[in-house]
This record gives C-alpha cells, sequence and structure tokens, in this order.
C-alpha cells in the first residue's frame, strides 16, 4: 500500500511534537528561517549524495558488477532516501513549527 499525504503529515507531527519537547515555539520568524535553513542545507546534502550513488550504481550496472557489488550500491542508495526522508520530514516539521506560531496569533 501506498503511503498517503495523510501517513507523511503524521509523520511531521509526530517529528514536530518530538522536537517541541525539547524547544519551544520560535522566538521569531528569523529563528524560523534558521532553522527551516538548517534542514533544508541537510536535505540538500542527502540529495547531492544519492545523486552521487545513483551516478556509481548506474556505472556499475554498465560494467555488469556481481550481486555482492550492485547489493551494496542499492544499500547505499537505500539508507541515503531513507535519511534524505527523514531530513525531509524534519524540515516540514519545522515549517509547521512556524506556522502553528502564527496561527496562534491570527486566533488571539
Amino acid at each position: 500500500m501506498k503511503p498517503t499525504k495523510s501517513d507523511i503529515f503524521n509523520l511531521v507531527c509526530k517529528e514536530l511534537n518530538a522536537k517541541s519537547e525539547k524547544t519551544p515555539q520560535f522566538n521569531s520568524d528569523l529563528e524560523a528561517f534558521e532553522a527551516i535553513a538548517k534542514k533544508t542545507q541537510e536535505v540538500k546534502k542527502e540529495v547531492e549524495t544519492l545523486e552521487e550513488l545513483l551516478t556509481a550504481y548506474h556505472q556499475r550496472a554498465q560494467e555488469h558488477s556481481g550481486s555482492v557489488v550492485m547489493h551494496r550500491e542499492l544499500s547505499n542508495i537505500y539508507n541515503t532516501a531513507a535519511r534524505l526522508s527523514l531530513e525531509a520530514i524534519g524540515t516540514a516539521a519545522m515549517a509547521r513549527k512556524g506556522m502553528t506560531k502564527h496561527l496562534a496569533e491570527i486566533r488571539e
């Protein structure tokens, strides 16, 4: 079964709840920007790593490398893609954290 947007939003909320236990709301939009920018840099780093791994996998595929090598390359891609997903969820959680601050102000 394919994950839905609702599944992803639930993971974002779970991440937000975990982060909120450690740190309070952002004090300013600049603080929110800095947190989101930091998470975005981590996402970019994982994307760059994923692109490098995909290039290596393609090269190994063209060389008709054996199963052990191909399994290693695919494992690296799998693990990096999973880390990328976590970083993207963290980025969304930081944006949501900033949104909740403004939502509270809008409701006042």
